[in-house]
C-alpha cells in the first residue's frame, strides 16, 4: 500500500508539472487529473489483489501430510548427525520458503537457554537438546543444592553441639562441626555458581553450532549479503554502482 500510495503523488505531481509546462492548471483541470489517477490506480492494485489472492500459500504450510510433519517435529528434536539422513529426505521436495519456515520453528535462542540455566537443574540445555549440557546441569545442581541442605543441617546440630561442648570447654569439637557446616555450605554455593556459570557459557558455542548443522541438514545456505559499492571517477566523468553478493 506504502508502495501504492508514492506511485500515486508520482503521477500526481508529473501531471501537473506537464499541465504547467503549456498552462496554468485550473482547479477543475486539478480534479480531473486526480481522479484519473485514482482509479487507474484503483484498478491496477484489484489486478493485483485479484492475481494474488489464489495464488498465496496459507501460512504454515509445509508441504508436508500430518504424519510427517510430526515425525520431522520428532526428529528435529533429536540428534541432527544421527538423524540428518532422515530429516533431509522428509524435507527435500520443499521449497526454500518451506524450509526456512522448517528452520525456524526448529532453530534454538541462546538468550533462551541461558535464562533457563540459571533456572537449575540443566533446564536451558535440554531446551537446545544438549543431552550432555543438561546431565551435567543436573547432576551439578542436585549436588550443590543437596550440599546446603546437608550445611544447613549440621549448622543446628553445630549449634547445640556448640553450647554443649563449650560448657566442657571442648574446642577441637566445636571447631571440627563448624568446619564441617561451612565446607558443606561453601562447598555447595561454590558448586552451584560454578554450574550457573558453565550454563551461561555453554550455550554460546552449542547454539551457535546446533544451528548451522540444522542448516546444513535443510539444504540451506548462510545468510546472502549483498553490498553495494558506489563508484565515482571524476576525471573520466564515469559514475556507477558495483553489487557484491555474497553467499
Amino acid at each position: 500500500m506504502r508502495n501504492l500510495r508514492f506511485v500515486c503523488l508520482f503521477a500526481v505531481l508529473s501531471a501537473i508539472c506537464a499541465a504547467y509546462a503549456d498552462e496554468t492548471v485550473t482547479e477543475e483541470q486539478l480534479s480531473s487529473i486526480e481522479e484519473d489517477v485514482i482509479d487507474q490506480s484503483a484498478a491496477s492494485a484489484l489486478d493485483s489483489l485479484s492475481d494474488n489472492s489464489f495464488s498465496a500459500e496459507e501460512p504454515g504450510q509445509s508441504g508436508l501430510d500430518e504424519a510427517s510433519q510430526a515425525r520431522l517435529k520428532k526428529l528435529l528434536g533429536g540428534n541432527l548427525d544421527k538423524n540428518a539422513g532422515e530429516i533431509a529426505a522428509l524435507t527435500e521436495n520443499l521449497s526454500t520458503e518451506e524450509r526456512e519456515l522448517v528452520f525456524d520453528s526448529a532453530k534454538v535462542f541462546q538468550g533462551k537457554a541461558i535464562g533457563l540455566n540459571w533456572a537449575g537443574f540443566g533446564a536451558g540445555s535440554f531446551y537446545e537438546h544438549d543431552i550432555l549440557g543438561g546431565v551435567i546441569g543436573v547432576v551439578a545442581d542436585t549436588i550443590a543444592i543437596s550440599s546446603v541442605v546437608c550445611g544447613c543441617g549440621a549448622g543446628v546440630v553445630t549449634l547445640f553441639v556448640v553450647i554443649i561442648a563449650s560448657i566442657g570447654d571442648d574446642q577441637e569439637t566445636i571447631n571440627r562441626y563448624v568446619g564441617i557446616t561451612c565446607g558443606l555450605l561453601f562447598g555447595g554455593a561454590g558448586l552451584w555458581l560454578a554450574n550457573k556459570i558453565f550454563g551461561s557459557i555453554r550455550p554460546v558455542f552449542y547454539t551457535k553450532e546446533r544451528n548451522a548443522k540444522l542448516r546444513e541438514v535443510l539444504g540451506l545456505s548462510e545468510n546472502t549479503e549483498l553490498a553495494l559499492v558506489p563508484v565515482i571517477d571524476p576525471v573520466e566523468k564515469n559514475y556507477g554502482i558495483v553489487a557484491s553478493l555474497r553467499f
